[in-house]
């Protein structure tokens, strides 16, 4: 139940970094809390459909465990709650960039570049396993610098995925 509202929080806090980035000087509390208004309930929706992927992956793997399909299943359901993972942190940072547009599209672009970019969205969900991990294992060091830093490398990430490639002529 605690985790219910980190999927929010965490489209505030890209929020944040975009408007941060982009007007290079503005305060940190109203820029939060006026992103929580506006992309709370979105962020929320993407993260439930994220714990809900990875509760099916958990008893599905607490199923085969019993079985000796076990070494050859769970590589698989570690990748797609990896890709999961992945779609969710799209799926918010494709929000913000889109506020206009369906979920639906959301999840569809999202789902192209997780599976296109694959080392990216690895990256980025380690990123939010470290995160989590350092919210649960230091407290101090997990709610106060890990999701600044690592958010923003997350961030950062995220926004090289669908950068438009320049023909050499372009460049000069």
């Amino acid at each position: 139940m605690a985790a219910l509202p980190f999927g929010g929080a965490f489209a505030a806090l890209l929020g944040s970094l975009e408007q941060f980035i982009q007007e290079k000087e503005s305060e940190p509390f109203k820029v939060f809390f006026r992103q929580v208004r506006k992309g709370w309930l979105k962020g929320t929706g993407y993260w439930l459909a994220a714990i809900l992927c990875m509760i099916i992956i958990g008893a599905d793997l607490w199923f085969f465990v019993a079985t000796p399909w076990f070494q050859w299943i769970s590589p698989l359901f570690f990748i797609i709650g990896v890709l999961g993972l992945g779609v969710f942190l799209n799926t918010v940072y494709f929000q913000l960039k889109n506020p206009l547009a369906r979920r639906k599209e959301i999840y569809k672009i999202s789902l192209y570049y997780a599976l296109r970019k694959w080392y990216v969205t690895g990256l980025n969900s380690l990123l939010l396993i470290i995160i989590l991990g350092f919210m649960l294992l230091k407290p101090q060091f997990g709610y106060l610098l890990a999701p600044s830093i690592l958010g923003g490398l997350i961030y950062l990430n995220s926004s090289k995925l669908h950068k438009l490639r320049q023909s050499p002529a372009e460049k000069v």
